[in-house]
Protein backbone atom coordinates (compact mmCIF):
# COMPACT_ATOMS: atom_id res chain seq x y z
CA UNK A 1 0.00 0.00 0.00
CA UNK A 2 1.41 3.39 -0.78
CA UNK A 3 1.16 5.97 1.47
CA UNK A 4 -0.68 9.14 -0.09
CA UNK A 5 1.20 12.65 0.97
CA UNK A 6 -1.43 15.13 1.72
CA UNK A 7 -2.03 18.25 -1.19
CA UNK A 8 0.23 21.30 -1.17
CA UNK A 9 -2.23 24.22 0.75
CA UNK A 10 -3.05 26.59 -2.23
CA UNK A 11 -1.00 29.96 -2.57
CA UNK A 12 -2.19 32.88 -1.31
CA UNK A 13 -1.44 36.44 -1.45
CA UNK A 14 -2.26 39.45 0.03
CA UNK A 15 -2.87 42.94 -2.51
CA UNK A 16 -4.12 46.52 -2.03
CA UNK A 17 -7.00 46.72 -3.92
CA UNK A 18 -8.10 49.99 -6.32
CA UNK A 19 -11.17 51.54 -5.56
CA UNK A 20 -12.97 49.31 -8.85
CA UNK A 21 -11.61 45.75 -7.57
CA UNK A 22 -11.82 46.50 -3.95
CA UNK A 23 -15.93 47.86 -4.47
CA UNK A 24 -16.21 44.91 -6.95
CA UNK A 25 -15.32 42.14 -4.10
CA UNK A 26 -17.32 43.45 -0.79
CA UNK A 27 -20.65 43.76 -3.22
CA UNK A 28 -20.61 40.15 -3.78
CA UNK A 29 -19.37 39.27 -0.77
CA UNK A 30 -22.19 37.81 0.96
CA UNK A 31 -20.73 39.39 4.40
CA UNK A 32 -20.30 42.79 2.61
CA UNK A 33 -21.37 45.88 4.29
CA UNK A 34 -21.83 49.62 2.87
CA UNK A 35 -19.29 50.95 5.35
CA UNK A 36 -16.74 48.23 3.71
CA UNK A 37 -17.10 50.28 0.33
CA UNK A 38 -14.42 52.59 -1.26
CA UNK A 39 -16.98 54.97 -1.00
CA UNK A 40 -17.23 55.08 2.85
CA UNK A 41 -13.03 54.96 2.80
CA UNK A 42 -13.45 58.34 0.43
CA UNK A 43 -15.87 60.36 2.98
CA UNK A 44 -13.55 59.13 5.75
CA UNK A 45 -10.72 60.62 3.75
CA UNK A 46 -12.10 63.70 3.56
CA UNK A 47 -12.45 64.11 7.25
CA UNK A 48 -8.66 63.03 8.12
CA UNK A 49 -8.86 59.22 8.22
CA UNK A 50 -6.40 57.47 5.95
CA UNK A 51 -7.21 54.48 4.15
CA UNK A 52 -5.49 50.86 3.65
CA UNK A 53 -7.60 47.96 2.15
CA UNK A 54 -6.14 44.62 1.88
CA UNK A 55 -7.52 41.64 -0.08
CA UNK A 56 -6.13 37.98 0.32
CA UNK A 57 -6.30 36.22 -2.77
CA UNK A 58 -6.36 32.55 -3.71
CA UNK A 59 -5.88 30.22 -6.95
CA UNK A 60 -10.00 31.03 -7.41
CA UNK A 61 -10.23 34.91 -6.41
CA UNK A 62 -10.54 37.02 -3.55
CA UNK A 63 -11.45 35.32 -0.43
CA UNK A 64 -11.13 37.80 2.17
CA UNK A 65 -10.47 41.41 2.93
CA UNK A 66 -10.19 44.07 4.74
CA UNK A 67 -10.33 47.80 4.74
CA UNK A 68 -9.00 49.67 7.72
CA UNK A 69 -9.67 53.34 8.40
CA UNK A 70 -6.29 54.69 10.62
CA UNK A 71 -6.33 57.71 12.40
CA UNK A 72 -3.49 59.50 14.36
CA UNK A 73 -4.68 62.81 16.51
CA UNK A 74 -2.94 64.16 19.63
CA UNK A 75 -0.32 61.72 20.10
CA UNK A 76 -2.97 58.60 20.41
CA UNK A 77 -3.59 56.59 17.01
CA UNK A 78 -7.09 55.23 16.17
CA UNK A 79 -8.04 52.55 13.57
CA UNK A 80 -11.47 50.45 12.79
Amino acid sequence: MAIQQPEAPAALAVTQPDAARWDAFTQTHPQGHLLQSSGWGALKADVGWTVQRVLVEGPDGPCAGAQLLLRSRLGLSAAY
